[in-house]
């Protein structure tokens, strides 16, 4: 009798509890469907169940803490209901698969087939997950997961997929690695058999690429980023870039499936950041670092992880040769030299042009491919001067004489008629090279057209000059902002980042973004990220073009023309 009166009272003790609990749960599952992760979170890990901590674990992995989402997630499992083991077996294998720890991911998948009592529909789920996974992986992940998996049915089927979907020779190193099984008694003969025939009908020439992407797979874009004191000019540039990613970022996840993370890193001095963004974070592909200083450090580790890192404002001709990880999105000095000269040469049509640059600058660089290109092109280059003007205190006046256009002038010196002249200053002295070649120009009252380097687009001229002069320059961005889908970023931009005014650099960021996705979309798998980038169509973005066409620089260059109308781009590629 007294038990049955401690038994009441214990339960009039402790049924409100379980009933706040119970409530608890079901108002962290509500947060949950809504997607409020964070309130989930929190009603989630305040309750003592294996519900609860297989929902504290799926919770964690849609925030991307994958190593906390993975812990939880092996506490699921001492549990003794089923349904809640699969799907904590589930969610570890999407843990994995984001982790590109495949082997895992779906040996896991395999243990679901395994537990008695669970609903067909789970089991059901596993295998259609399973397929699509099989379907993915790239010829290098499927021989890791040969190697790592526990589970013979794993193995049997990576090999069978990979036989038949592989080009002929990956299919016919998986044979061979399935003959070696076979031989070792680890496969069944009349497995081996069918091996055997699915190689016979298989006639493809390059491999499969992946059609679907696994349920809960993830990107992540590592982002690297100059550590530099708020007062330099490089703070507001890393800023401003990565700022316009997470615009890009936050547009694309609240409608895919698949979303991308950004993971920052202050570039340190250790060059070891790359390795520990792909040790820890498991990035994709790395954006950073801004400048070509920093990326000669960080250029060979990329090679050495082969991670494809893409450099946004990096434009040294010698960071990428040899290297197939490396990608400079900003067209380099060489590249900006034949731009202009195929410009000057299909538009333009000039028959005769001259040269003239600083030797120390590193326009020299676009000099030099100009004119190799003009003369590639049977194009005569009257002149080429290129000296240490810095050494002459910038007088320039020895050389500015052959580009008169005064009858008289031209006929005492001999010089003929130019159809263009290629100016492409750079640095810190363009300003004053700019402004002494025009003072000179309209002493010899020229009026030659100029074809001039990015630095010409920055320099505001006189309103007399701009009536003067017809100059044509390069750049990689054009921004019109009477465009609807210009209008609407800078409000987004506003709204995303407390109110701040986007810069040159938000728009590049965004695009960078915008173009990684589009690949990320194209590929599936981002084991193929790096042979897309040099195939991938060209990109159009918000101001940004990009466009690497077999090559690792961006070869997307766009002329302007400035003269008494304004500036005003001429042929977008």
């Amino acid at each position: 009798m007294k038990s049955k009166q401690l038994y009441y009272l214990l339960l009039f003790v402790f049924a409100p509890l379980l009933s706040i609990q119970a409530q608890s749960f079901k108002d962290g599952l509500n947060a949950y469907e809504k997607g409020d992760y964070t309130s989930a979170l929190s009603i989630f890990k305040s309750i003592d169940s294996q519900e609860a901590t297989l929902f504290t674990g799926k919770t964690l992995f849609l925030l991307n803490r994958l190593d906390e989402a993975r812990l939880i997630l092996l506490g699921a499992l001492s549990g003794d209901n089923n349904n809640l083991i699969a799907d904590a077996l589930y969610t570890l294998s999407l843990v994995y698969v984001v982790e590109n720890k495949y082997a895992k991911s779906l040996d896991y998948l395999n243990e679901i087939q395994f537990l008695e009592g669970i609903k067909a529909t789970v089991k059901n789920d596993a295998t259609r997950q399973f397929n699509i996974i099989n379907s993915f992986l790239s010829f290098n992940q499927r021989v890791d997961v040969l190697k790592e998996s526990e589970f013979g049915e794993t193995i049997n089927e990576v090999l069978k997929e990979g036989i038949r979907i592989e080009s002929q020779k990956n299919a016919g190193s998986l044979l061979v690695f399935a003959e070696r099984l076979a031989q070792a008694k680890l496969i069944d003969s009349n497995f081996y058999q069918q091996l055997e025939q699915l190689y016979r009908q298989n006639n493809l020439g390059s491999s499969f690429l992946p059609t679907n992407t696994p349920e809960g797979f993830s990107y992540t874009i590592g982002v690297l980023l100059p550590t530099v004191d708020k007062t330099s000019p490089l703070f507001s540039v890393s800023r401003d870039i990565y700022q316009g990613m997470r615009v890009a970022i936050e547009e694309h996840n609240t409608s895919s499936p698949n979303k991308v993370f950004l993971s920052l890193a202050q570039v340190p001095d250790s060059t070891n950041v790359i390795a520990n963004q792909r040790i820890n974070e498991s990035v994709d592909v790395i954006v950073g670092p801004l400048t070509s200083t920093n990326a000669k450090e960080l250029v060979i580790q990329a090679e050495a992880l082969q991670i494809p890192t893409i450099a946004p404002l990096a434009n040294n001709d010698s960071l990428n040769i040899d290297n197939p990880y490396f990608f400079q999105l900003n067209p380099t000095f060489k590249t900006r030299g034949i731009q202009v000269a195929n410009f000057a040469i299909k538009t333009l049509k000039v028959d005769t042009v001259a040269i003239m640059v600083d030797r120390q600058s590193m326009g020299y660089l676009s000099a030099l491919a100009f004119k190799e290109e003009m003369e590639r092109n049977n194009v005569h280059v009257a002149y080429f001067f290129a000296e240490p003007f810095e050494s002459t205190a910038y007088d320039i006046s020895e050389y500015t004489k052959y580009f008169t256009s005064d009858p008289i002038m031209k006929d005492s010196l001999g010089i003929p008629e130019l159809d263009a002249i290629y100016l492409p200053y750079t640095g810190e002295q363009s300003e004053t090279l700019i402004d002494l070649t025009l003072t000179d120009l309209e002493a010899g009252k020229s009026t030659t057209p100029i074809l001039g380097s990015q630095d010409w687009g920055y320099i505001e001229l006189s309103e007399d000059r701009l009536k003067r002069f017809t100059i044509y320059f390069p750049d990689a961005m054009i921004i019109n902002e009477q465009e609807e889908k210009i209008i609407q970023f800078r409000q987004n931009y506003m709204d995303v980042n407390n109110g701040e005014t986007a810069s040159i650099y938000s728009f590049l960021g965004y695009d960078i973004s915008k173009y990684l996705i589009e690949v990320f979309t194209e590929v599936k798998n981002p084991a193929y990220l790096k042979q897309r980038l040099v195939l991938k169509n060209k990109y159009i973005g918000l101001g940004n073009q990009i466009k690497f066409d077999e090559n690792h620089v961006n070869t997307i260059l766009s002329i302007y023309k400035m003269d008494k109308e304004g500036i005003i781009p001429i042929n977008k590629n």
